[in-house]
């Protein structure tokens, strides 16, 4: 019986302490594109004739939108303050999430006086209602918002959207693997090869695809050793 070290879950290059948000830095499909140009797009104050409205990242399921919003909220905090961040989820039901809406707002208003601004990841999971209720009451009270959604709302300067293409699926790919053993890098990269990745919009889901792939790999490969 040949000897070999046990392959544990931890070791899986596509766990999900690796890919989890905010794990990996965004990185944008346009090299043009600078973090500190959005940054300062974001903050700049409205000088038009018309009002932008509160900021939007819009991008698809598993874009990039939240891992983008980990890297932007410390840097506006630098020019905003302190921020009052809501996570909502398609985990939570509708009740719930309207509640975790309603008390951020509660608490900015609480708090006026030191001009906090709102985060909200996630906010397509609200209804028509509320997310009319949330736009009146940021123009009403002045509060400042950046939030993420899955779709464009009426009266908020959508600021960026997110997208993926093949070439950037296959760098983060790399990264994740470059400690990895050669063969198991082949495999991953011959199962990338086989997907028509201009398609792909949920790099989420792919983690999670690619992350059973590598445990079927090395179960294999623990069965072989072991004959």
């Amino acid at each position: 019986m040949t000897e070999m070290s046990p392959v544990f879950p931890s070791d899986n290059p596509f766990r999900v302490r690796r890919v989890k948000p905010g794990a990996i830095p965004y990185q944008f499909v346009d090299p043009e594109i600078q973090q500190d140009d959005l940054v300062r797009r974001i903050i700049t104050p409205d000088t038009g004739p018309k009002l932008t409205g509160p900021k939007l990242i819009v991008g698809p399921h598993g874009s990039g939108k939240t891992t983008l919003l980990h890297q932007l909220v410390p840097r506006i905090r630098q020019h905003w303050g302190t921020e009052i961040w809501v996570t909502l989820s398609s985990d939570l039901s509708p009740g719930e999430n309207q509640n975790l809406l309603r008390r951020s707002m509660g608490t900015a208003n609480h708090h006026r006086h030191r001009d906090p601004w709102l985060v909200i990841d996630g906010i397509e999971q609200l209804g028509r209602l509320n997310g009319w209720l949330l736009t009146r009451f940021l123009r009403r009270s002045g509060t400042r918002c950046l939030a993420t959604s899955h779709r464009r709302i009426l009266g908020w300067d959508h600021c960026f959207a997110t997208r993926l293409n093949s070439e950037l699926i296959q760098r983060l790919c790399d990264q994740l693997l470059a400690d990895a053993d050669p063969s198991l890098r082949q495999k991953v990269f011959k199962n990338l090869s086989s997907r028509d990745l201009h398609t792909t919009t949920d790099l989420r889901a792919l983690w999670f695809e690619l992350y059973d792939l590598v445990a079927d790999f090395e179960a294999q490969d623990r069965t072989t050793a072991v004959r």
